[in-house]
């Protein structure tokens, strides 16, 4: 399984949103790699 973060530039994140977008897929991520093991 390969995961790829593109696209954040934390300058023009607007009330921090993307950065919590992408903290939140990224735990989703890591979740989904734990159960599969």
């Amino acid at each position: 399984m390969g995961f790829d973060l593109v696209e954040f530039y934390p300058p023009a994140d607007i009330d921090g949103l993307s950065a919590l977008t992408a903290a939140r897929i990224l735990i989703n991520v890591i979740g989904t790699i734990v159960r599969q093991s």
